[in-house]
Protein backbone atom coordinates (compact mmCIF):
# COMPACT_ATOMS: atom_id res chain seq x y z
CA UNK A 1 0.00 0.00 0.00
CA UNK A 2 2.30 2.97 -1.27
CA UNK A 3 -0.37 5.82 -1.63
CA UNK A 4 0.24 7.82 1.26
CA UNK A 5 -3.01 9.62 1.21
CA UNK A 6 -4.95 5.99 1.86
CA UNK A 7 -2.13 5.19 4.94
CA UNK A 8 -3.00 8.85 5.97
CA UNK A 9 -6.68 7.73 5.78
CA UNK A 10 -6.38 4.47 7.65
CA UNK A 11 -4.92 6.13 10.44
CA UNK A 12 -7.68 8.62 10.84
CA UNK A 13 -9.95 6.08 10.79
CA UNK A 14 -7.94 3.75 13.38
CA UNK A 15 -7.71 6.99 15.70
CA UNK A 16 -11.37 7.41 15.81
CA UNK A 17 -11.79 3.37 16.36
CA UNK A 18 -9.78 3.97 19.37
CA UNK A 19 -11.67 6.88 20.73
CA UNK A 20 -14.46 4.93 20.41
CA UNK A 21 -13.55 2.15 22.22
CA UNK A 22 -12.54 4.01 25.22
CA UNK A 23 -15.63 4.61 25.98
CA UNK A 24 -17.74 2.42 27.94
CA UNK A 25 -19.74 -0.20 25.33
CA UNK A 26 -21.68 -2.50 26.55
CA UNK A 27 -22.74 -4.79 24.41
CA UNK A 28 -20.24 -7.33 23.72
CA UNK A 29 -21.03 -7.62 20.08
CA UNK A 30 -20.79 -3.99 19.27
CA UNK A 31 -17.41 -3.88 20.97
CA UNK A 32 -16.43 -6.86 18.80
CA UNK A 33 -17.23 -5.24 15.64
CA UNK A 34 -15.08 -2.38 16.50
CA UNK A 35 -12.28 -4.29 17.80
CA UNK A 36 -12.45 -6.43 14.41
CA UNK A 37 -12.71 -3.63 12.31
CA UNK A 38 -9.36 -1.53 14.41
CA UNK A 39 -7.47 -5.03 14.07
CA UNK A 40 -8.05 -4.93 10.14
CA UNK A 41 -6.63 -1.73 9.83
CA UNK A 42 -3.98 -2.15 11.95
CA UNK A 43 -2.84 -5.25 10.20
CA UNK A 44 -2.79 -2.74 6.96
CA UNK A 45 -0.86 -0.61 8.71
CA UNK A 46 1.70 -2.82 10.38
CA UNK A 47 1.92 -4.95 7.20
CA UNK A 48 2.92 -2.02 5.26
CA UNK A 49 5.91 -0.88 7.62
CA UNK A 50 6.46 -4.49 8.22
CA UNK A 51 7.71 -5.18 4.42
CA UNK A 52 9.91 -2.09 5.02
CA UNK A 53 11.74 -3.67 8.17
CA UNK A 54 11.98 -6.65 5.95
CA UNK A 55 13.36 -5.63 2.93
CA UNK A 56 15.55 -3.50 5.20
CA UNK A 57 16.48 -6.55 7.29
CA UNK A 58 17.32 -8.97 4.60
CA UNK A 59 19.84 -6.97 2.36
CA UNK A 60 21.27 -6.17 5.90
CA UNK A 61 21.76 -9.99 6.89
CA UNK A 62 22.89 -11.01 3.01
CA UNK A 63 26.37 -9.99 3.37
CA UNK A 64 26.80 -12.18 6.77
CA UNK A 65 24.73 -15.07 5.17
CA UNK A 66 26.79 -15.41 2.73
CA UNK A 67 30.38 -15.15 5.29
CA UNK A 68 28.57 -18.22 7.28
CA UNK A 69 27.16 -20.12 3.89
CA UNK A 70 31.14 -20.27 2.75
CA UNK A 71 31.97 -21.81 6.43
CA UNK A 72 29.39 -24.59 6.25
CA UNK A 73 30.23 -28.17 7.10
CA UNK A 74 28.10 -29.09 4.35
CA UNK A 75 28.57 -30.63 0.99
CA UNK A 76 29.41 -28.42 -1.95
CA UNK A 77 26.02 -29.07 -3.94
CA UNK A 78 24.03 -28.11 -0.89
CA UNK A 79 25.98 -24.77 -0.73
CA UNK A 80 25.60 -24.04 -3.94
CA UNK A 81 21.90 -24.87 -3.93
CA UNK A 82 21.68 -23.02 -0.47
CA UNK A 83 23.51 -20.05 -2.33
CA UNK A 84 21.44 -20.10 -5.33
CA UNK A 85 18.02 -19.45 -3.23
CA UNK A 86 19.96 -16.27 -1.55
CA UNK A 87 20.60 -14.85 -4.92
CA UNK A 88 17.10 -15.13 -5.76
CA UNK A 89 15.99 -13.48 -2.80
CA UNK A 90 18.50 -10.84 -3.61
CA UNK A 91 17.12 -10.37 -6.94
CA UNK A 92 13.54 -9.84 -5.50
CA UNK A 93 14.87 -7.44 -2.73
CA UNK A 94 14.38 -4.74 -5.83
CA UNK A 95 10.65 -5.01 -6.01
CA UNK A 96 9.19 -4.97 -2.31
CA UNK A 97 5.17 -5.15 -3.17
CA UNK A 98 3.32 -7.61 -1.37
CA UNK A 99 3.86 -10.55 -4.32
CA UNK A 100 7.67 -10.26 -4.38
CA UNK A 101 8.18 -9.95 -0.67
CA UNK A 102 6.06 -13.38 -0.48
CA UNK A 103 7.91 -15.08 -3.28
CA UNK A 104 11.29 -14.00 -1.03
CA UNK A 105 9.23 -16.06 2.22
CA UNK A 106 8.88 -18.90 0.33
CA UNK A 107 12.44 -18.91 -0.27
CA UNK A 108 13.49 -18.67 2.70
CA UNK A 109 10.69 -21.26 4.20
CA UNK A 110 12.72 -23.42 1.42
CA UNK A 111 15.36 -22.87 2.94
CA UNK A 112 14.61 -23.39 6.65
CA UNK A 113 12.90 -26.54 5.92
CA UNK A 114 16.53 -27.96 4.73
CA UNK A 115 18.72 -26.52 7.19
CA UNK A 116 16.08 -26.93 10.59
CA UNK A 117 17.26 -30.70 10.95
CA UNK A 118 21.30 -30.28 10.45
CA UNK A 119 22.63 -29.51 14.05
CA UNK A 120 25.81 -28.84 11.58
CA UNK A 121 24.39 -25.46 10.85
CA UNK A 122 22.26 -24.58 13.05
CA UNK A 123 23.74 -20.84 13.54
CA UNK A 124 22.91 -20.04 10.03
CA UNK A 125 19.73 -21.12 10.84
CA UNK A 126 19.05 -19.24 14.12
CA UNK A 127 20.43 -16.36 11.84
CA UNK A 128 18.01 -16.56 9.77
CA UNK A 129 15.22 -16.34 11.96
CA UNK A 130 16.21 -14.05 14.23
CA UNK A 131 15.47 -11.54 11.45
CA UNK A 132 12.28 -12.70 10.90
CA UNK A 133 11.93 -12.46 14.99
CA UNK A 134 13.01 -8.68 14.67
CA UNK A 135 10.78 -7.92 12.17
CA UNK A 136 7.34 -9.11 13.99
CA UNK A 137 8.97 -7.79 17.04
CA UNK A 138 8.81 -4.47 15.52
CA UNK A 139 5.81 -5.21 13.99
CA UNK A 140 4.10 -6.47 17.32
CA UNK A 141 4.95 -2.73 19.18
CA UNK A 142 3.37 -1.02 16.49
CA UNK A 143 0.25 -3.13 16.15
CA UNK A 144 -0.04 -2.92 19.92
CA UNK A 145 0.24 1.01 19.70
CA UNK A 146 -2.27 1.43 17.24
CA UNK A 147 -5.07 -1.10 18.89
CA UNK A 148 -4.11 0.57 22.64
CA UNK A 149 -7.43 1.67 24.25
CA UNK A 150 -8.81 0.62 27.52
CA UNK A 151 -12.42 -1.26 26.46
CA UNK A 152 -11.10 -4.78 25.32
CA UNK A 153 -11.76 -7.22 28.03
CA UNK A 154 -14.41 -8.72 26.65
CA UNK A 155 -16.15 -9.02 30.19
CA UNK A 156 -19.71 -7.31 28.93
CA UNK A 157 -23.27 -8.38 29.43
CA UNK A 158 -25.73 -8.68 26.54
CA UNK A 159 -29.23 -9.22 27.49
CA UNK A 160 -30.66 -9.55 23.97
CA UNK A 161 -29.29 -13.33 24.23
CA UNK A 162 -31.79 -15.44 23.07
CA UNK A 163 -35.42 -14.91 21.10
CA UNK A 164 -38.76 -15.11 22.74
CA UNK A 165 -39.50 -18.97 21.69
CA UNK A 166 -35.96 -19.78 22.93
CA UNK A 167 -36.82 -17.87 26.16
CA UNK A 168 -40.02 -20.31 26.41
CA UNK A 169 -38.10 -23.12 25.74
CA UNK A 170 -35.28 -22.80 28.39
CA UNK A 171 -37.99 -21.85 31.09
CA UNK A 172 -40.10 -24.62 30.10
CA UNK A 173 -37.22 -27.05 30.19
CA UNK A 174 -35.62 -25.90 33.60
CA UNK A 175 -39.38 -26.38 34.78
CA UNK A 176 -39.64 -30.20 33.49
CA UNK A 177 -35.80 -31.31 33.93
CA UNK A 178 -35.37 -29.32 37.49
CA UNK A 179 -38.53 -30.47 38.73
CA UNK A 180 -39.95 -26.57 39.08
CA UNK A 181 -43.21 -25.15 39.64
CA UNK A 182 -44.95 -22.76 36.58
CA UNK A 183 -44.06 -20.08 38.98
CA UNK A 184 -40.80 -20.13 38.05
CA UNK A 185 -39.95 -17.33 35.70
CA UNK A 186 -36.67 -15.83 33.70
CA UNK A 187 -35.82 -12.81 35.20
CA UNK A 188 -32.87 -12.02 32.72
CA UNK A 189 -30.77 -13.96 30.27
CA UNK A 190 -27.26 -12.70 28.82
CA UNK A 191 -24.76 -13.54 26.63
CA UNK A 192 -21.10 -13.80 28.13
CA UNK A 193 -18.46 -12.49 26.07
CA UNK A 194 -15.36 -14.88 25.40
CA UNK A 195 -15.29 -18.23 23.44
CA UNK A 196 -15.12 -18.86 20.08
CA UNK A 197 -17.25 -22.14 19.43
CA UNK A 198 -19.57 -22.39 22.52
CA UNK A 199 -22.18 -19.76 23.24
CA UNK A 200 -22.46 -19.22 27.35
CA UNK A 201 -25.27 -17.52 28.74
CA UNK A 202 -25.83 -16.49 32.46
CA UNK A 203 -29.42 -17.06 33.47
CA UNK A 204 -30.87 -15.47 36.78
CA UNK A 205 -34.53 -17.29 37.80
CA UNK A 206 -37.30 -16.06 40.22
CA UNK A 207 -39.67 -18.02 42.27
CA UNK A 208 -36.87 -21.44 42.41
CA UNK A 209 -37.64 -24.21 44.97
CA UNK A 210 -34.46 -25.86 46.12
CA UNK A 211 -32.64 -24.89 42.95
CA UNK A 212 -30.34 -21.84 42.08
CA UNK A 213 -31.81 -18.74 41.16
CA UNK A 214 -28.43 -17.95 38.83
CA UNK A 215 -26.76 -20.72 36.46
CA UNK A 216 -24.73 -20.91 33.24
CA UNK A 217 -25.73 -22.29 29.95
CA UNK A 218 -23.45 -23.27 27.55
CA UNK A 219 -24.75 -24.26 24.15
CA UNK A 220 -22.93 -25.94 20.80
CA UNK A 221 -23.20 -22.98 17.76
CA UNK A 222 -24.04 -24.46 14.59
CA UNK A 223 -20.94 -22.46 12.51
CA UNK A 224 -18.25 -23.36 15.12
CA UNK A 225 -15.11 -24.41 13.56
CA UNK A 226 -14.20 -27.10 16.57
CA UNK A 227 -15.43 -30.64 15.82
CA UNK A 228 -16.70 -30.82 20.04
CA UNK A 229 -19.71 -30.91 21.37
CA UNK A 230 -21.14 -30.32 25.15
CA UNK A 231 -22.86 -33.31 25.65
CA UNK A 232 -18.98 -35.23 25.89
CA UNK A 233 -18.09 -31.45 28.30
CA UNK A 234 -20.86 -32.54 30.70
CA UNK A 235 -19.90 -35.71 31.54
CA UNK A 236 -16.36 -35.11 31.44
CA UNK A 237 -17.74 -32.21 34.31
CA UNK A 238 -19.48 -34.82 36.29
CA UNK A 239 -16.12 -37.04 36.76
CA UNK A 240 -13.80 -33.81 37.68
CA UNK A 241 -16.25 -32.33 39.96
CA UNK A 242 -16.65 -36.12 41.72
CA UNK A 243 -12.97 -35.99 41.71
CA UNK A 244 -12.83 -32.36 43.77
CA UNK A 245 -11.16 -30.43 40.44
CA UNK A 246 -12.41 -26.90 40.42
CA UNK A 247 -15.31 -27.12 38.13
CA UNK A 248 -18.83 -25.81 38.21
CA UNK A 249 -20.88 -28.55 39.26
CA UNK A 250 -22.50 -29.82 36.37
CA UNK A 251 -26.61 -30.24 36.84
CA UNK A 252 -28.67 -31.10 33.26
CA UNK A 253 -28.04 -31.42 30.06
CA UNK A 254 -30.10 -30.90 26.27
CA UNK A 255 -29.83 -32.78 23.14
CA UNK A 256 -31.05 -29.75 21.32
CA UNK A 257 -34.14 -29.11 22.83
CA UNK A 258 -34.06 -25.46 23.74
CA UNK A 259 -31.93 -24.41 20.71
CA UNK A 260 -31.74 -26.93 18.35
CA UNK A 261 -28.00 -28.05 19.18
CA UNK A 262 -27.03 -29.62 22.25
CA UNK A 263 -26.69 -27.34 25.41
CA UNK A 264 -25.67 -28.31 29.67
CA UNK A 265 -26.62 -26.31 32.33
CA UNK A 266 -24.04 -25.69 35.07
CA UNK A 267 -23.59 -24.01 38.36
CA UNK A 268 -22.62 -20.26 37.99
CA UNK A 269 -19.42 -20.09 39.85
CA UNK A 270 -18.53 -16.39 42.15
CA UNK A 271 -15.28 -14.97 40.21
CA UNK A 272 -13.80 -13.28 37.53
CA UNK A 273 -11.68 -13.84 34.53
CA UNK A 274 -8.38 -11.86 34.92
CA UNK A 275 -6.70 -12.05 31.72
CA UNK A 276 -6.92 -13.15 27.75
CA UNK A 277 -5.06 -15.73 25.92
CA UNK A 278 -1.97 -13.65 26.47
CA UNK A 279 -1.61 -11.04 28.96
CA UNK A 280 -3.45 -9.87 32.32
CA UNK A 281 -6.14 -7.58 32.97
CA UNK A 282 -4.48 -6.41 36.26
CA UNK A 283 -0.63 -6.08 37.00
CA UNK A 284 0.63 -10.46 37.39
CA UNK A 285 2.97 -9.58 39.80
CA UNK A 286 1.74 -9.96 43.17
CA UNK A 287 -0.07 -13.56 42.02
CA UNK A 288 2.45 -16.10 43.05
CA UNK A 289 -0.68 -17.55 45.12
CA UNK A 290 -2.68 -17.73 41.92
CA UNK A 291 0.05 -19.84 40.03
CA UNK A 292 1.43 -22.23 43.04
CA UNK A 293 -2.96 -23.13 42.95
CA UNK A 294 -2.63 -23.63 39.41
CA UNK A 295 -0.18 -26.01 39.74
CA UNK A 296 -1.98 -27.69 42.62
CA UNK A 297 -5.21 -27.82 40.56
CA UNK A 298 -3.09 -29.23 37.72
CA UNK A 299 -1.53 -31.92 39.90
CA UNK A 300 -4.77 -33.50 41.12
CA UNK A 301 -6.37 -32.75 37.44
CA UNK A 302 -3.38 -35.21 36.16
CA UNK A 303 -4.08 -37.91 39.08
CA UNK A 304 -8.06 -38.96 37.70
CA UNK A 305 -8.07 -42.15 37.03
CA UNK A 306 -7.81 -42.96 33.33
CA UNK A 307 -10.29 -45.86 33.72
CA UNK A 308 -12.96 -43.32 35.33
CA UNK A 309 -13.18 -41.49 31.97
CA UNK A 310 -15.77 -41.38 29.25
CA UNK A 311 -14.58 -43.77 26.65
CA UNK A 312 -14.91 -41.16 23.81
CA UNK A 313 -12.20 -38.83 25.01
CA UNK A 314 -10.08 -38.12 22.70
CA UNK A 315 -6.08 -40.21 22.86
CA UNK A 316 -7.70 -43.10 24.60
CA UNK A 317 -6.56 -46.03 21.77
CA UNK A 318 -3.60 -43.98 20.19
CA UNK A 319 0.20 -42.99 21.57
CA UNK A 320 0.82 -39.64 21.82
CA UNK A 321 3.64 -39.52 18.71
CA UNK A 322 0.62 -40.69 16.59
CA UNK A 323 -1.68 -38.01 17.98
CA UNK A 324 0.55 -35.12 17.52
CA UNK A 325 2.18 -36.43 14.11
CA UNK A 326 -1.45 -36.24 12.62
CA UNK A 327 -1.94 -32.50 15.06
CA UNK A 328 1.33 -31.12 12.94
CA UNK A 329 0.07 -32.14 9.70
CA UNK A 330 -3.69 -31.01 10.16
CA UNK A 331 -1.67 -27.08 11.15
CA UNK A 332 -0.09 -27.44 8.12
CA UNK A 333 -3.21 -28.25 6.00
CA UNK A 334 -4.55 -25.17 7.99
CA UNK A 335 -1.70 -22.22 6.93
CA UNK A 336 -1.65 -23.72 3.20
CA UNK A 337 -5.11 -23.63 3.14
CA UNK A 338 -4.88 -19.42 4.14
CA UNK A 339 -2.08 -19.33 1.81
CA UNK A 340 -0.49 -17.39 4.27
CA UNK A 341 3.12 -17.52 4.76
CA UNK A 342 5.37 -16.69 7.86
CA UNK A 343 8.33 -18.21 8.21
CA UNK A 344 8.38 -18.56 11.83
CA UNK A 345 5.09 -20.87 11.27
CA UNK A 346 6.72 -22.73 8.78
CA UNK A 347 9.86 -23.47 10.93
CA UNK A 348 7.91 -24.39 13.95
CA UNK A 349 6.14 -26.82 11.52
CA UNK A 350 9.26 -28.26 10.66
CA UNK A 351 11.29 -28.46 13.97
CA UNK A 352 7.91 -29.53 15.41
CA UNK A 353 8.20 -32.62 12.54
CA UNK A 354 11.87 -32.95 13.10
CA UNK A 355 11.33 -33.39 16.86
CA UNK A 356 8.75 -35.84 17.76
CA UNK A 357 10.51 -37.89 19.47
CA UNK A 358 10.44 -35.62 22.07
CA UNK A 359 6.83 -35.78 23.45
CA UNK A 360 6.86 -38.49 25.49
CA UNK A 361 4.99 -41.87 26.24
CA UNK A 362 2.91 -40.82 29.46
CA UNK A 363 -0.31 -40.26 29.67
CA UNK A 364 -2.54 -38.33 31.82
CA UNK A 365 -6.14 -36.55 31.36
CA UNK A 366 -5.24 -33.16 30.27
CA UNK A 367 -7.42 -29.80 29.97
CA UNK A 368 -5.98 -28.71 26.58
CA UNK A 369 -6.40 -24.98 26.98
CA UNK A 370 -5.65 -24.20 30.70
CA UNK A 371 -4.51 -20.32 31.20
CA UNK A 372 -6.34 -17.59 32.91
CA UNK A 373 -8.71 -16.64 30.08
CA UNK A 374 -10.28 -19.93 30.96
CA UNK A 375 -10.13 -19.63 34.79
CA UNK A 376 -11.88 -17.99 37.12
CA UNK A 377 -10.70 -16.38 40.62
CA UNK A 378 -12.38 -14.96 43.65
CA UNK A 379 -10.67 -13.59 46.31
CA UNK A 380 -7.13 -14.27 44.74
CA UNK A 381 -7.56 -17.68 44.46
CA UNK A 382 -8.90 -20.45 41.40
CA UNK A 383 -12.68 -20.75 42.08
CA UNK A 384 -13.07 -22.71 38.68
CA UNK A 385 -11.17 -23.74 35.46
CA UNK A 386 -14.19 -23.49 32.39
CA UNK A 387 -14.01 -24.36 28.80
CA UNK A 388 -13.04 -28.90 28.64
CA UNK A 389 -13.87 -29.23 25.13
CA UNK A 390 -10.16 -29.94 24.64
CA UNK A 391 -9.55 -32.10 27.19
CA UNK A 392 -7.86 -35.49 25.96
CA UNK A 393 -5.41 -38.06 27.24
CA UNK A 394 -2.07 -36.70 26.57
CA UNK A 395 1.41 -36.17 28.07
CA UNK A 396 0.99 -34.30 31.24
CA UNK A 397 3.71 -31.86 29.83
CA UNK A 398 0.64 -30.18 27.12
CA UNK A 399 -0.94 -28.78 30.39
CA UNK A 400 1.96 -27.67 31.89
CA UNK A 401 3.46 -26.07 29.09
CA UNK A 402 0.29 -24.56 27.84
CA UNK A 403 0.24 -23.11 31.07
CA UNK A 404 3.98 -21.26 30.60
CA UNK A 405 2.89 -17.42 28.75
CA UNK A 406 0.45 -16.79 31.68
CA UNK A 407 2.71 -18.18 34.65
CA UNK A 408 5.97 -16.96 33.79
CA UNK A 409 4.55 -13.45 34.32
CA UNK A 410 3.63 -14.30 37.61
CA UNK A 411 6.31 -16.20 39.23
CA UNK A 412 9.56 -18.24 38.39
CA UNK A 413 8.99 -21.24 36.11
CA UNK A 414 10.97 -23.67 38.47
CA UNK A 415 8.83 -22.57 41.37
CA UNK A 416 5.72 -23.43 39.37
CA UNK A 417 7.37 -26.92 38.48
CA UNK A 418 8.47 -27.32 41.99
CA UNK A 419 5.10 -26.85 43.20
CA UNK A 420 3.38 -28.93 40.38
CA UNK A 421 5.63 -32.03 41.56
CA UNK A 422 4.71 -31.50 45.13
CA UNK A 423 1.40 -31.95 44.63
CA UNK A 424 1.55 -35.06 42.85
CA UNK A 425 2.65 -33.92 39.12
CA UNK A 426 5.33 -36.18 37.38
CA UNK A 427 8.69 -34.71 36.81
CA UNK A 428 9.08 -33.12 33.00
CA UNK A 429 11.97 -32.82 31.11
CA UNK A 430 13.27 -29.24 29.88
CA UNK A 431 13.37 -30.80 25.92
CA UNK A 432 9.89 -32.33 26.44
CA UNK A 433 8.58 -28.88 28.08
CA UNK A 434 10.14 -27.03 25.08
CA UNK A 435 8.63 -28.94 22.40
CA UNK A 436 4.87 -28.54 24.09
CA UNK A 437 5.35 -24.90 24.36
CA UNK A 438 6.41 -24.64 20.78
CA UNK A 439 3.50 -26.61 20.22
CA UNK A 440 0.89 -24.97 22.28
CA UNK A 441 1.73 -21.40 20.41
CA UNK A 442 1.36 -23.45 17.23
CA UNK A 443 -1.96 -25.02 18.33
CA UNK A 444 -3.25 -21.44 19.22
CA UNK A 445 -1.57 -19.32 15.85
CA UNK A 446 -3.29 -22.71 13.48
CA UNK A 447 -6.88 -22.16 15.23
CA UNK A 448 -7.06 -18.33 14.98
CA UNK A 449 -5.79 -18.98 11.51
CA UNK A 450 -8.79 -21.18 10.66
CA UNK A 451 -11.37 -18.75 12.78
CA UNK A 452 -9.90 -16.17 9.70
CA UNK A 453 -9.95 -18.34 7.04
CA UNK A 454 -13.79 -19.26 7.92
CA UNK A 455 -14.65 -15.53 8.29
CA UNK A 456 -12.76 -14.75 4.97
CA UNK A 457 -14.56 -17.27 2.66
CA UNK A 458 -18.29 -16.73 4.30
CA UNK A 459 -18.59 -20.50 5.86
CA UNK A 460 -19.31 -17.94 9.28
CA UNK A 461 -20.61 -14.83 10.10
CA UNK A 462 -19.63 -14.65 13.19
CA UNK A 463 -18.30 -11.66 14.80
CA UNK A 464 -16.24 -13.48 17.24
CA UNK A 465 -14.24 -15.00 14.32
CA UNK A 466 -13.38 -11.53 12.81
CA UNK A 467 -12.32 -10.66 16.47
CA UNK A 468 -9.77 -13.75 16.88
CA UNK A 469 -8.62 -13.88 12.89
CA UNK A 470 -7.95 -9.77 12.82
CA UNK A 471 -7.37 -9.05 16.88
CA UNK A 472 -5.68 -11.82 18.56
CA UNK A 473 -3.49 -13.56 15.61
CA UNK A 474 -1.45 -10.97 15.16
CA UNK A 475 -0.14 -11.36 18.43
CA UNK A 476 0.33 -15.46 18.78
CA UNK A 477 2.27 -15.41 15.53
CA UNK A 478 4.78 -13.10 16.93
CA UNK A 479 5.16 -15.22 20.09
CA UNK A 480 5.34 -18.38 17.99
CA UNK A 481 8.81 -16.79 16.74
CA UNK A 482 9.41 -15.65 20.05
CA UNK A 483 9.07 -19.27 21.39
CA UNK A 484 11.32 -20.64 18.46
CA UNK A 485 14.16 -18.17 18.74
CA UNK A 486 14.00 -19.37 22.79
CA UNK A 487 14.38 -23.12 21.69
CA UNK A 488 16.86 -22.63 19.16
CA UNK A 489 19.35 -20.49 21.50
CA UNK A 490 19.59 -23.74 23.64
CA UNK A 491 19.31 -21.36 26.49
CA UNK A 492 17.34 -23.06 29.80
CA UNK A 493 13.48 -22.02 30.37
Amino acid sequence: MKNPTHLRYLSAVNAGLTRLLDRSIADPEEMHVLVSCQGVIARLLVADKGRAEFVRRVAEGMITWREMLADLPATESFRYDLQSKLDTIESDLGNSDAEALEKIQREFSAILEETLSDAGIAEFTRSLLDMDYAVLSSMEKDFATLTNHENDKSNSDNNKALSAAQNDALLNFLRETANQTADMKLKSVSALAGGFSKATLKVELVNTKDFPSKIIVRHDRADSSMHTSVMDEFALLQLLHANGVKVPKPYFVDSGEVFGLPAMIVELVDGSVIADGHNFHIPPNGLEPLALSLAEQLAKLHAVPIEHLPDAIPGRDRDNRDVLSEEIRSFRDIWEQADDIHLATNASLKWLETNLDLCGNDKVLTHGDIRFHNILVADNDISALLDWELASLAHPALDVAYTYQHVSQMIEWDRFLARYRECGGVSIDSATLKFYILRCELLTSSYLTRFMTNFVSGNSNAVELAYAGSHLRQRNIYLLAKRLQFILSGKEL
